[in-house]
Parts: structure tokens; sequence; C-alpha cells
């Protein structure tokens, strides 16, 4: 037993664990030089959040190795806990190995019928497929033109379409400069400033593009659209009785609407347990609470449906899938990237929006203070996008096409879920028959 567990850690440790590190280097950056946390402390809550993407790959080689399956079983394992750690707790739905083939779409296209897990499941099965093919197991090649088969679906027919001008201004502020008093007047004439070529359509800003605390009467946006007769989509921060909201707010000449971000960051927007963990937590990085939305809220403007997504949402589809039951035509995700500056996780984030795109065969716009802001198409391919880190407009007439809900939009997680069971069953019956396998070799002696 002790001597399987050193061997599914071995094996778990050097296959992912440096590859997680790299993924999430961005974090341990943000909480150094933007949080301001010691050095050796920043580090430490670093590794613990590799450590806890790490646990769940090491529980799946761990049941693999430990149960004997079948190497054919084993991205089945894999991806079911892959599933588990997008689910539980908080959730983190990032760093999946779907992430890897975002810009492929001969796997990406089946998200619109089983979401991003069956691609990551593809993917692996596939290269494990191949693997045994070499090793001459035909059991292999009958699996793998079965999987070759689905990732041979159709996309979704288009029922109607129409035009629409849409603009995106990326403000290029560095993170240490957005928040800072000093700058704060500036920052918003950076978008104010971009943005008045604009005379038609809709223009998006990030989140939090809006410097202040938002106050509906006497504020200059509405000036703005008001003068320029378009539509403001842009993030901001406002305070509702005592509570303040990190939302996305649709500015036009007729009034404002708003859409309150649901999934909140945990301890940059809330302190879970606060009554446990507050204590620790130092008063100069303690984010306050801000309260989470109830709902999804679809922003129109003429035929445009805009279904706004704020931050770490974008890596939420069960967001997005209910926006298009709800007839929304647009996705727009607003975010601020620039608090892990160029590093693998500031070029992990934007892949998320490739699948949101796809699994609801829906156009996306995706706008950051520092990049990637870009517009996706339902195919999952980048239409147009802006240079990381720069202060520019992206301005274009985009036909957007509108389809029926795809199967992932109509029942979601099915496949993931179904695969749990599946799993879980399997993990059973082998524990069964291994057990009767031993009693009936003792009954041998």
């Amino acid at each position: 037993m002790l001597e399987t567990q050193n061997d599914s850690f071995q094996t778990a440790f050097f296959s992912f664990s440096f590859f997680f590190a790299f993924l999430y280097f961005g974090v341990f950056k943000s909480l150094y030089v933007y949080y301001n946390l010691n050095i050796i402390f920043s580090f430490l809550l670093y590794i613990l959040l590799v450590f806890y993407h790490f646990l769940y790959i090491y529980l799946a080689v761990f049941i693999y190795k430990r149960l004997k399956f079948h190497l054919l079983f084993f991205p089945f394992i894999l991806i079911c806990f892959e599933y588990l750690k997008s689910s539980l707790l908080y959730g983190l739905p990032v760093g999946n190995f779907s992430i890897l083939v975002y810009n492929i779409p001969w796997f990406t296209k089946s998200a619109a019928y089983f979401g991003s897990y069956f691609v990551g499941l593809s993917l692996i099965f596939v290269n494990t497929a191949v693997y045994m093919l070499i090793k001459k197991d035909k059991l292999s090649f009958a699996v793998l033109v079965i999987f070759l088969a689905v990732l041979l679906l159709p996309y979704s027919k288009i029922t109607n379409s129409f035009s629409e001008h849409i603009a995106i201004a990326q403000g290029g502020i560095p993170q240490q400069e957005k928040w800072d008093r000093g700058y704060l007047e500036r920052n918003l004439h950076i978008y104010l400033n971009e943005s008045s070529v604009i005379n038609k359509g809709v223009i998006f800003w990030p989140e939090s593009a809006y410097p202040y605390l938002f106050e509906e009467d006497n504020n200059i946006l509405s000036n703005f659209v008001e003068q320029k007769n378009i539509a403001l989509v842009t993030g901001l921060v406002r305070k509702q009785d005592s509570s303040f909201l990190n939302s996305a707010a649709l500015i036009t000449k007729e009034g404002i609407s708003y859409y309150n971000k649901q999934h909140l960051v945990p301890f940059a927007e809330f302190i879970p347990l606060r009554n446990i963990i507050g204590k620790f937590i130092p008063k100069n990085i303690d984010p306050g609470d801000f309260k989470s939305g109830s709902g999804n809220v679809i922003l129109q403007y003429n035929k445009l449906k805009i279904a706004p997504m704020i931050c770490y949402e974008e890596a939420f589809s069960d967001i997005s899938r209910k926006y298009k039951l709800d007839k929304a035509n647009l996705l727009a995700v607003l975010t601020n990237d620039a608090w892990f500056e160029n590093t693998p996780t500031f070029y992990m984030l934007h892949r998320n929006s490739v699948f949101r795109a796809v699994e609801s065969s829906m156009w996306l716009v995706r706008v950051a203070n520092t990049g990637l802001s870009e517009i996706i198409t339902p195919k999952g391919k980048i239409y147009a996008d802006l240079p990381v880190g720069k202060r520019a407009l992206l301005y274009k007439n985009v036909k957007i096409t509108c389809t029926k809900p795809t199967f992932f939009d109509s029942y979601g997680y099915m496949f993931a879920r179904f695969l749990l069971l599946f799993v879980s069953l399997l993990i059973f019956y082998r524990i069964y028959m291994l057990r009767k396998q031993k009693a009936q070799g003792l009954e041998a002696r």
C-alpha cells in the first residue's frame, strides 16, 4: 500500500506539478508585487494553490494504480477528478486540460455538445489510444475510432443574423497605477479619449474601468454617451444600501441598467469563513466583502442582447449557457488581468472565453485593461484582437449570427456528471473484484 502511494505521488509529481507551478506563477507575482505580501508568505500561498490542484491529479493517479485499471480508463478517471476540482468548495475551473487545445477547432467544436471537460478527455484519450496503438493494442483502435467520430460533429446552424458596430477600449493602465489616487482622473480620461472617435454602436470598457465609486446622479459617463449617441458597457464599483457590488453597467441616453458579479473571487473580493480566517488577514490587504449578484441580467441595446460576465466568471459555463437559454446573442467578458502581468497565468485566462463562445455558439467580446482583448466567433476563432499592454481601440462592424441553444446549453455538464457516476461505479466494482480475487487466492492456499 505504502509503495503504491509513493509510486503514485512520484508519477503525478513529476508529470504535472511543474506544469501547475508554471501555470499559476502569476498568482505569486500578484501577491508579492501588488498585494505587497512578504515574499515567503506569497510563495507559501502560491505553493498551496499549486498543491491543491496537484492533489486532484494525485488522487486520480493513485486510484488508477492502486486498483490496477486498464490504461484506457485512466483518462476517464483523470477528467472525473478535474470536474471535482472545478466544482467542490468555491470551484477552481481554471488550468484544465482543455486549455491546451483552445485554438484547435477540431477538438473545441465538441464543447458545443458535451462541454470543455469532454475536450480535455478527448485530448488525453487520443494521446493514450495512439500510444496503445503503437503498442499494438487492438482494443485501443476501436475506441479511438469512436472518439474521432464524435470530434466530427457539425457546428450549430445559423437561424438569423444582424450587424452592429462594436468597439473595445483597452486602457493599458499598469496595475500599480490603476488605483493610485494620483492617477484616477487620468485613468478615466484615457478611456474617454480613446472612445471619443466612436459615433455609433456600443463600446466596451473593462472591469472597474470607471475608477471612482459610481453614482448615477451627475455622472460623466451618461453625459458622454448622450453627446456621442452611443451605448457604453463598462465595469464599475457601486454601493447598494451598505453593500459594495462589482458591476457591469449598460449606459445609454435612455438610462442605466446593471449586472452584478455572481462568482466572487475568494480572498480578493470576499474572505471565506471571515469569522475564523479574517482574524489572520492583515488590514492593509483585506478586500472587504463584496456582495454577490442574484442572477443573470441581459443588457439590451438595439438588437444586441448582451450577456455580461466579470473577470473570473468567464471560467463558469453555468452562467453563459443560462444566458443563451434566455435568448442572449452576445457574450461579454469584462476583466482586469493586469494583476498577472505577462505571466503564464495572464495568457491562460482568456482561453476560457474561447470555450464559452463555442459551448453556446455565440459571439463573445472580451475586454481587458491590459489584454487580452478580443472578439471571438461562435466557432472559437479570434476574429480581431488588440496588442497586449498597449492603449488601443478596436472598432468593427460585426455580423452577429444567432443559433438555437446547443446541446450543451440545454443539458449542461450532463456528460461530466455521467462520467462522475460511471467512474464511481467503476471504482466500487474494481474494489469488489480485487477483494473477491484476494479471497479466492486465500481459499486456494
